[in-house]
């Protein structure tokens, strides 16, 4: 894709579902593709039911190639009934997972909770995707309600924001009946205010992220430009301590 840069990356990612695919077909698609793969997950709760040493020798697989694997937010949908669910975090820390989906497609979980399971997750270690929207077809939030969800989403710690849409992408989410996209709820998100300051706003890298979701610059070219603007920053930096005698 034009703009995409090499792994690892922070824009233009691609995530994979594993519904139970056999290893050693994991392993024809990473020799092919790992290159354009950043994450690998466990869709359905598929985890749950295949033996522990297939998982982490599937795990381990993804690791070799450069890609991070983690369970779907079913999962932790169901250890949260089972009331479960720092248990079942805190066990996939000792495991070695480094990434986990926080959301409720399948159950109600209160917003409070939800805070509180992301929270926990980062304290935890974990990157964490916060997947907004119902799994049941037919289901749209309104915008406004998602933009709520986003924002106190990312405000207690969540690194990625996914919006449902289920394999089919038809009639949920932000996909119609016909599986287009509701581009006026999409754009409504986009339009929605950020809750960073001014200050945040002009911090390295945040000005150039920005600078490429609201401004459509190439990510490639935010990137580079967050690199120089480090750069010129630490050269300043050093410049500045050299004044100090006491520093060496």
């Amino acid at each position: 894709l034009t703009g995409r840069v090499e792994k690892p990356r922070i824009g233009g990612l691609t995530m994979a579902i594993d519904k139970g695919m056999p290893i050693t077909v994991m392993r024809d698609i990473f020799q092919l593709a790992a290159g354009h793969i950043d994450y690998w997950k466990f869709g359905f709760a598929s985890a749950s039911v295949c033996p522990p040493e297939k998982i982490k020798d599937k795990v381990t697989l993804c690791e070799e190639y450069g890609i991070e694997a983690y369970p779907g937010g079913t999962s932790l949908e169901i250890a949260y009934t089972q009331r479960r669910w720092q248990e079942y975090l805190e066990g996939l820390a000792e495991a070695g997972v480094k990434a986990v989906e926080v959301s409720d497609g399948t159950v109600d979980i209160p917003l409070r909770m939800r805070r509180e399971l992301i929270r926990v997750a980062r304290k935890l270690g974990f990157t964490v995707f916060a997947e907004v929207g119902k799994k049941l077809p037919g289901t749209f939030l309104p915008v406004s309600e998602q933009a709520q969800i986003i924002h106190g989403d990312l405000n207690s710690g969540a690194n990625y924001i996914v919006v449902e849409g289920r394999e089919a992408g038809r009639g949920i989410g932000v996909y119609d009946a016909d599986g287009n996209v509701r581009t006026a709820d999409v754009d409504a998100l986009l339009a929605q205010p950020h809750d960073l300051s001014r200050t945040a706003a002009q911090a390295l890298g945040y000005r150039e992220l920005l600078e490429h979701v609201e401004r459509a610059m190439p990510l490639a070219d935010a990137v580079d430009r967050a690199i120089r603007r480090t750069q010129a920053f630490a050269r300043r930096q050093w410049a500045w301590f050299r004044r100090d005698p006491r520093i060496t």
